[in-house]
């Protein structure tokens, strides 16, 4: 008695249904008859028969029918039970985005991750990143997903991270301005037009116009994407984005143009942080798995 015999004769005495049990393996309905017969001659018993056009359990096949049923639950709280020890104390990952604009991607991976590790459960933060690495430093966090990471080297000497991808720029703009049916603009184009920037301190951009004799004004100061995404549906100014946002359900807006800008080359890149003490924890490991089998 193999438990493949067991697993076709319990699917077939719960359907009573010669057809549905080659469809739930994907196997011929020969096979299984053959399965069923070899298992009722070892046992030396018939159990099943047919009642008119129905099949019924046979009294014996009611008994084994619910020793089979005993048998697959008891292996599957064995399976389960093997699957926890292997995660341990990791069947749970802490995760740290840093970034608004990162979350797509972070639930893309997340989603393929989910796909084979059902049974990791995933918590999720966000904050800007020094808030991230302070909650990492403290073991609140097991992984950040974030644009930014520190030379510092107390840092390098207890964190690993890898680069995920490389991001271009875009600028979003509002109805208010429309540069046509075009799919790029100049930063002579938006010469005396309103903008939203990064920060008060991000002065590069500006200096950058000043060079190709533009001014733009700045109508807003904004680090959350957003509220800049907002301001920029409400007419305030022309925003400045990573292009990963062009993936997003935020843009719902069609009133909303995109334009990549000629004389911006800056590329952001994504990576993701971990501490170097955890760099073999199995969710850790499932998480890398994901990210990198998605983007290559």
């Amino acid at each position: 008695m193999t438990q493949q015999q067991l697993t076709y004769f319990l699917e077939l005495a719960k359907t009573l249904n010669f057809t549905k049990v080659p469809k739930r393996f994907m196997i011929s309905q020969t096979a299984v008859s053959k399965q069923i017969q070899s298992l009722e001659e070892e046992i030396g018993t018939s159990l099943f028969e047919r009642d008119g056009k129905k099949l019924v359990l046979t009294p014996e096949g009611k008994v084994l029918a619910e020793y089979a049923e005993k048998q697959a639950n008891a292996l599957n709280k064995t399976l389960n039970k093997i699957k926890a020890m292997k995660y341990g104390d990791y069947s749970e990952l802490s995760i740290g985005i840093a970034q608004t604009s990162l979350i797509p991607d972070t639930a893309k991976w997340i989603g393929k991750m989910h796909e084979k590790h059902p049974r990791i459960k995933c918590d999720f933060v966000n904050f800007n990143f020094l808030k991230i690495m302070e909650l990492l430093d403290t073991k609140m966090l097991d992984v950040v997903i974030t644009r930014q990471i520190s030379s510092d080297a107390d840092f390098l000497a207890n964190y690993e991270y890898k680069e995920i991808k490389k991001h271009g720029v875009v600028a979003l703009v509002p109805p208010k301005y429309d540069f046509g049916d075009i799919k790029e603009i100049s930063l002579q184009d938006i010469d005396g037009m309103d903008v939203i920037l990064r920060n008060k301190h991000d002065q590069r951009f500006l200096e950058k116009c000043a060079r190709y004799n533009s001014v733009p004004i700045v109508r807003a100061q904004c680090r959350n994407n957003l509220l800049k995404l907002a301001l920029v549906k409400n007419n305030v100014g022309i925003g400045f984005f990573v292009d990963s946002i062009l993936n997003s359900s935020l843009i719902v807006c069609c009133d909303i143009k995109c334009y990549r800008v000629k004389e911006i080359k800056m590329i952001n890149k994504t990576y993701v942080v971990y501490p170097k003490a955890k760099k073999n924890a199995p969710t850790i490991k499932c998480l890398l798995d994901a990210i990198f089998s998605e983007e290559g």
